[in-house]
C-alpha cells in the first residue's frame, strides 16, 4: 500500500480539521510495522519544524534517532505536538493520487477520510479533492463526494427522494444567490458524511487561512 505522510500546522487547536501544510511524504509499505518506520523516517528529516515547535529538546533528540513507533506512541505524540501547534497525518492513498510530495500555493486540498474501508491497517484511506482558493464553492467539493460514492443512488432507493442532492443543490443556489454556503446545510451535509464514515480534512498553505 501506499501511505501519505502529512506535517501540518493546527493553528493551536488540537481538535480541528483545518490544516496548514508543512510538508510531505509519500511510501510503499507492505504492513503497519513498514508504515511506522515510513513514518519515523519522515519525522527525522522534518526535525527542524518539529524543534522549532515543541519546548521538549529530549523529545527532539529521541525522535532524530527513531526507527519506528507503536501505535500507542504514534498516537501519544500525535497529542503532544497538537499541543505544540503541530500534527501527523497519515493516509493510505491512491499511487496516482494528486499533489504527492507538496501542496500548490492557491490550492484547498480535501481529503475524505473513508473509515469504511477494509484495509488490514490502522491507517484509513483518503481520497483528494482539490480546488482554488479563490473561485472554490462547497456545492462543487460536495458534488465531487456524492459523485465518487453515490450515496441513495443505487436500486434500493429507487424513487427515493435523495436527501444529499437536495441539499448540495440549494447550497449550490445560495452559492449562487449571495457568494456563500448556507450554514444549515453545510452542517447537514457533513452530519450525513460522517454517519457515513467519511471524514473531510481540509489542507492548505498557511497564507491560505
Amino acid at each position: 500500500m501506499v501511505i501519505e505522510i502529512n506535517l501540518v500546522g493546527n493553528q493551536n487547536q488540537v481538535y480541528t480539521n483545518l490544516f496548514e501544510f508543512r510538508a510531505r511524504k509519500r511510501a510503499q509499505v507492505a504492513d503497519d510495522a513498514e508504515a511506522m518506520g515510513a513514518i519515523a523516517a519522515f519525522l527525522a528529516e522534518n526535525i527542524a519544524i518539529i524543534d522549532a515547535a515543541i519546548a521538549d529538546k529530549g523529545l527532539v533528540s529521541r525522535l532524530q534517532g527513531l526507527q519506528t513507533l507503536s501505535i500507542n506512541d504514534y498516537y501519544s505524540l500525535k497529542f503532544l505536538l497538537a499541543q505544540s501547534g503541530l500534527d501527523i497525518l497519515t493516509f493510505i492513498v491512491a499511487e496516482q493520487e494528486v499533489n504527492s510530495d507538496n501542496l500548490d500555493r492557491g490550492i484547498l486540498e480535501y481529503n475524505v477520510i473513508d473509515t469504511n474501508y477494509p484495509d488490514n491497517s490502522f491507517l484509513h484511506r483518503a481520497t483528494k479533492i482539490t480546488a482554488e482558493s479563490d473561485s472554490s464553492h462547497m456545492s462543487e467539493v460536495y458534488a465531487k463526494i456524492q459523485e465518487i460514492y453515490n450515496f441513495f443512488e443505487s436500486d434500493l432507493f429507487e424513487g427515493y427522494k435523495n436527501p444529499m442532492a437536495n441539499q448540495i443543490d440549494l447550497i449550490k443556489e445560495t452559492e449562487t444567490l449571495i457568494g456563500k454556503a448556507p450554514e444549515g446545510s453545510t452542517l447537514f451535509v457533513n452530519s450525513v458524511l460522517e454517519y457515513m464514515g467519511k471524514q473531510i480534512i481540509l489542507i492548505v498553505n498557511k497564507n491560505e487561512i
